[in-house]
């Protein structure tokens, strides 16, 4: 199960083309298997848990991450944060147009979901899926069913 997450870039974001956030997401999804591991560890300790972790980096000329911290109001996260911050700081993406550039993302943290962030074009499709899917649902919910407040007598 994929969750849903966050992408915010700042600094060299602003005007970031589409081409280099797809570059900065594929990147980051190198360390799915180490965000999944943490968020896995965590869970097994707090098996109710349901909510969202903040990552913030900060990115060097380079594409290098100089800082990363994990936040979250998670029960008994001390764990999870160190975890996520030292995933954080594997990631090697491409130079920001401005130093020190700051990237923000949000991980869902829940018993069996994977991290994932999802290109624009997958948002997209992903929405579109969303969609047929209530219209599909939408549309056989009356089937085989008959309206009680139309078929019975009034006074029933």
């Amino acid at each position: 199960m994929t969750g849903s997450f966050v992408l915010v870039l700042a600094g060299a974001a602003g005007g970031a083309d589409p081409s280099t956030v797809e570059k900065v997401i594929t990147a980051i999804n190198v360390s799915a298997p180490r965000i999944d591991a943490c968020v896995a560890r965590y869970t097994e300790e707090y098996p109710q848990a349901d909510g969202v972790a903040q990552l913030q980096v900060v990115v060097d000329e380079t594409g290098k991450v100089s800082e990363a911290q994990a936040s979250t109001s998670l029960e008994g996260a001390r764990l999870l944060r160190p975890c996520l911050a030292s995933a954080a700081e594997t990631w090697k993406l491409p130079p920001p147009s401005k130093p020190n550039a700051t990237l923000s993302v949000k991980v869902r943290v829940a018993k069996g979901r994977r991290f994932k962030l999802l290109t624009p074009k997958e948002q997209a499709q992903a929405a579109a899926d969303a969609q047929r899917r209530a219209a599909e649902a939408a549309s056989k919910e009356d089937e085989g069913f008959v309206n009680v407040g139309t078929f019975l007598p009034s006074g029933w």
